[in-house]
């Protein structure tokens, strides 16, 4: 148990860089891409230096924040490196086997970003561009789908507006026969003559009573007259013989 402890790794501490004649016998041989020289003050640190922590974790598998930042001021501590075995060296002891594959990596980043005006490595620069035209393509994507969806629209409004031509009367298909809409105007005709043969018997029940009011009222008024007569006729008699 005590074995496999011992080869397990442990977390970075500042005590354990290789310095002096163990930094020489720990280098047996370093990549053909760290004889390079780089000018840290060209580079983009705000940009590089995510890409560092990020490649480090997936490297080991567990987030070393010492060890990253070990080799942040590592890079920082020359403003030219005339090489990087010496950073190559420092990271054998924690890297191990991939010392090689981050070095020659980050290497190519910083002999990029040293080489564009804008101290940013073109690796990045063309990720970027990918990115943004596959967004693009997505964009356009969406747009020509939201605009087939809004023709689509557009014509079913047309078609919900379009008149509705009207049925004749072998439309209904029951073989030549009048048709609903015909029954229908049939119907509505029929109860409006009903209406006014009612109105118009109302009417004549109306004026009939009223001329057998008016017979009534001379048939009265002729009675009185007469007995007023015969009322006058009888006073002028009497008044007569009373003279007498």
């Amino acid at each position: 148990a005590l074995a496999s402890m011992s080869h397990a790794r442990q977390p970075f501490s500042r005590g354990a860089v290789v310095t002096g004649k163990a930094a020489k016998r720990s280098i047996v041989k370093h990549p053909a891409e760290l004889n390079r020289a780089v000018d840290t003050r060209r580079v983009r640190w705000e940009i590089v230096k995510p890409w560092i922590a990020t490649r480090v974790t997936e490297l080991l598998t567990v987030e070393d924040d010492v060890l990253i930042a070990m080799i942040y001021n590592l890079l920082e501590q020359d403003a030219i490196h005339k090489t990087g075995v010496y950073l190559f060296s420092q990271l054998q002891t924690f890297l191990e086997k991939d010392t090689e594959t981050f070095m020659t990596e980050l290497w190519d980043l910083l002999v990029s970003a040293n080489a564009n005006p804008s101290g940013i490595p073109q690796r990045f620069i063309d990720e970027k561009a990918n990115e943004l035209r596959r967004q693009k393509t997505v964009a356009d994507e969406l747009r020509g789908r939201q605009r087939e969806s809004d023709e689509k629209t557009a014509a079913a409004r047309r078609d919900v507006k379009r008149e509705v031509p009207v049925k004749t009367e072998t439309d209904d298909g029951r073989g030549g026969g009048p048709s609903r809409r015909d029954g229908d105007d049939r119907r509505g005709r029929d109860a409006a003559r009903n209406r006014d043969i009612s109105r118009d018997r109302l009417r004549r029940r109306s004026h009939s009573r009223s001329r057998e009011r008016s017979r009534s009222r001379d048939r009265y008024d002729r009675r009185d007259d007469r007995g007023k007569g015969r009322d006058g006729n009888d006073g002028d008699a009497r008044r007569d013989r009373d003279r007498r």
